[in-house]
């Protein structure tokens, strides 16, 4: 029962930003009062019974527990009801009052997410989780998570056989990219545009070039698509993906990025489950190098996890996919307080219940993909709102409750990485890749 109301108390957490985005605009808050069924239904039984059982039950209550004075005459009984009688009944209608609205209420906020909008909703704005897997590569799949289309309006995720690497001949929408860039085939597809592998004929070399259809994007997409590259520009380490170009045109925007031929993370813990304790904890130490350079950049991902940690070749990790990040020292906000940002699984507390983010956010979800490294799994596993919940009131199982035996040092690290306070996190990744190091010299 008690986890029941933390889950409760957990989905009206991440669904309150919602609910005031939803109050906030007159077409959604119309759309908002007529598509809650189950608060309209519920309103309707506590109106009904308010009126036509509340008032007998109450007053039989409280004449049950303050006997009232009877007198009979030869014509009829009178009935003399005590004072307190009289309280009681009238607390006990105004609990029932109290009661019913305040779940109506609940319902109402509940049901906010649904109504709002996709792009603003899934403000994972980031798409193309894969922009920059070679041909070859397994094909991205949807977050472990989150449903395909929830959290995801941008997706690059591609089946094989469909337009994934090869020619684009017999595409109805052929691109036309900047001049210098040559199209080789198509690396993925999402809902607002198109990832390619493409030849730079200037300077020769090969790239993944991202593209943005105008036609599918507003200025608040555009503006974000630029401060990714930005993003990318300050940051020189040779564990993030380098951009090479941002061009723009009437049509389009695209990115030219490097393109990393070994596969994503993801990919790789879905074809061998859990890694060895020694290859998780040095591909960990090397992301945490990467996290914390990034951090001294004051820049925060936002967004961290397996899906957007390409490897290379020889299995080195590169982070990638910018597309939500945060300069600390940035100007005017592309995101507000109350918005989601983020992937439901590898969220932290403070992302799901919409507040301020710094680079912590980035250890809790370092953390998050730390533990699936190490056990094949996520801490919380289910639909996006439970996951959602979860992040916010239950405490994260230990490797050992999933059926994994890991060294006690490892165990307190992810349990710090994932410790609800952000205060309680470790404040430096430095210092998380010389212990992750460590272990795995171990090991």
């Amino acid at each position: 029962m008690k986890e029941r109301l933390l889950e409760v108390r957990g989905r009206l957490a991440a669904a309150w930003p919602a609910a005031k985005q939803v109050a906030a605009d007159g077409e959604l808050r119309v759309r908002w009062l007529k598509s809650a069924r189950a608060a309209q239904f519920t309103l309707l039984g506590v109106l009904v019974a308010g009126f036509l059982v509340v008032p007998p039950l109450t007053v039989a209550v409280a004449d049950t527990v303050f006997t009232p004075r009877t007198s009979r005459s030869w014509f009829r009984t009178r009935v003399r009801r005590k004072p307190a009688s009289e309280v009681l009944g009238g607390l006990l209608t105004g609990m029932y009052w109290l009661g019913g609205f305040g779940t109506t209420a609940a319902l109402l906020v509940l049901h906010a997410p649904q109504v709002v909008p996709k792009r603003e909703e899934s403000s994972r704005d980031v798409g193309f989780d894969q922009t920059m897997v070679a041909p070859g590569a397994a094909p991205p799949g949807p977050d472990p998570v989150a449903p395909a289309d929830a959290f995801d309006p941008l997706a690059a995720t591609i089946a094989p056989g469909e337009h994934g690497g090869g020619s684009t001949e017999g595409l109805s929408d052929a691109p036309k990219p900047p001049s210098r860039y040559t199209i080789v085939g198509e690396l993925g597809r999402g809902g607002m545009g198109v990832v390619y592998e493409a030849t730079d004929t200037v300077l020769e070399r090969e790239v993944a070039l991202k593209e943005l259809r105008r036609g599918r994007l507003d200025a608040s997409s555009a503006e974000r698509f630029r401060r990714e590259a930005r993003v990318l520009a300050k940051l020189r380490h040779p564990g993030i993906v380098q951009i090479y170009d941002l061009a723009e045109d009437p049509a389009s925007m695209w990115l030219a990025l490097e393109l990393v031929r070994g596969g994503g993370l993801d990919h790789l813990l879905e074809k061998e489950g859990k890694l060895p304790l020694g290859r998780a904890c040095a591909l960990a130490a090397s992301l945490a190098d990467t996290l914390a350079y990034a951090h001294s950049e004051r820049v925060v991902h936002r967004d961290f996890k397996p899906a957007n940690v390409l490897l290379t070749a020889a299995g080195e990790p590169k982070v990638t996919d910018f597309g939500l990040a945060k300069l600390l020292s940035d100007g005017p906000k592309l995101t507000q307080i109350g918005s989601i940002m983020g992937s439901p699984g590898y969220m932290s507390p403070e992302q799901a219940t919409g507040g301020e983010t710094d680079h912590r956010a980035d250890v809790y979800a370092f953390g998050v993909t730390l533990f699936e490294m190490v056990t094949g799994r996520c801490p919380f596993e289910g639909d996006t709102r439970s996951v959602l919940a979860a992040h916010i009131t239950k405490s994260p199982p230990t490797p050992a409750e999933v059926g994994v035996e890991v060294p006690g040092e490892l165990g307190a690290l992810i349990a710090s990485l994932l410790a609800k306070d952000p205060g309680q996190r470790p404040g430096d990744m430095a210092e998380v890749a010389v212990m992750l190091r460590g272990i795995a010299a171990g090991e």
